[in-house]
């Protein structure tokens, strides 16, 4: 009985240990990449984020389109959260397109002498804010579902000790 007590202590340990490492630190970076990215479009000021774009948009789109085909594969349950999954990360890469949108009149306002200084903030201040909220809410889908590919691997009947 003391023997069992102590292998489940220790599988949960080392379950706790696992998911930190591979869960927790994921949202850790997530939070000092965007506390960088906060910092080079808002104090800053960098402006040329097409690149930005271009990657988040990229990753985001796959990642939808493997939640999608993925959830073709599973049972209903399953396949309804993994298609809900899919939609925010479709949600994600068309708020990187807007985003761009609003970064390109950014651009272009500067360099045309049309434009007021009140397009120019506004235009800049809702581009960062765009590119702030897609990455975010990108960043925390990809941490719901490494959350739950996580508790359903380490749940699989097979893998505690009888």
């Amino acid at each position: 009985m003391k023997g069992k007590l102590h292998e489940k202590v220790f599988f949960l340990f080392i379950r706790f240990v696992i998911k930190f490492s591979v869960v927790y630190s994921f949202l850790i970076m997530l939070l000092i990449f965007g506390v960088y990215l906060f910092g080079d479009i808002f104090i800053f000021h960098r402006e040329k984020s097409i690149p930005l774009t271009y990657y988040g948009f990229a990753i985001f789109a796959a990642l939808s389109n493997i939640c999608f085909s993925y959830s073709r594969n599973c049972d209903s349950k399953e396949q309804i959260f993994l298609t809900g999954i899919g939609e925010r990360f479709l949600f994600s890469s068309i708020v990187f397109l807007i985003g761009s949108i609003l970064n390109y009149i950014n651009i272009n306002s500067k360099s045309s002498s049309n434009y007021s200084s009140f397009i120019y903030s506004i235009s800049f201040y809702s581009a960062g804010s765009f590119f702030m909220g897609a990455f975010f809410h990108g960043g925390g889908t990809i941490y719901v579902l490494l959350d739950h590919l996580f508790e359903k691997i380490t749940l699989n009947k097979e893998n505690y000790i009888e």
